[in-house]
């Protein structure tokens, strides 16, 4: 199948709390906010402020599903410019460009996502065939977030997917005395 380069945007991000999907949690860092599955393990890490949720773990030695969120920091160039990089790495990663395409974001200035597939070794020794959405996101005040969705592809659950990328949304609201969560329920 060739790289889907498609302009068209696709619109995402949940309106708040009561349009969460049954059988899921929220979880709010402080630029964003996305829903998970719930009973999911949740990881918070200082490395590169990373919060990752995983799912059950499998026997070939993959898990269900993982979702990883990244704040790569200051972004001082386009974000067309982090697309490119990882066009350029996809190939040298293994990674098969499925879906290369921008979208909305609810509340970032701009992202581009794409969605790969890729053999992995686990450490059973299996052979995996994973999916994986990988969205680039940049925030207002020019703050890089990268969002994750992977699971093995046989397998990979696409409306529930579909429901963590769609959640997903940023939340840099600006008061006096610096960025706050403004919660209107």
């Amino acid at each position: 199948m060739p790289v889907s380069l498609v302009m068209a945007v696709s619109a995402c991000g949940a309106a708040g709390a009561g349009d969460r999907p049954s059988g899921f949690e929220e979880y709010k860092g402080d630029l964003y906010r996305v829903d998970y599955p719930a009973g999911w393990l949740v990881r918070e890490t200082d490395e590169r402020a990373t919060v990752e949720f995983n799912g059950p773990d499998r026997k070939d030695g993959t898990r269900d599903g993982e979702v990883r969120i990244t704040d790569w920091g200051d972004w001082n160039t386009a974000l067309r410019d982090k697309a490119m990089q990882f066009r350029t790495a996809a190939p040298r990663s293994g990674y098969r460009i499925e879906e290369d395409v921008p979208v909305i974001v609810n509340g970032a200035q701009e992202a581009h996502r794409f969605v790969v597939s890729y053999d992995a070794r686990t450490v059973t020794g299996a052979k995996v065939r994973m999916r994986m959405t990988d969205t680039f996101v940049l925030t207002g005040e020019r703050v890089l977030l990268e969002l994750v969705v992977r699971a093995p592809k046989e397998s990979a659950d696409l409306e529930r997917t579909k429901k963590i990328v769609d959640s997903f949304q940023v939340k840099e609201e600006k008061a006096w005395f610096g960025f706050e969560w403004l919660d209107l329920d």
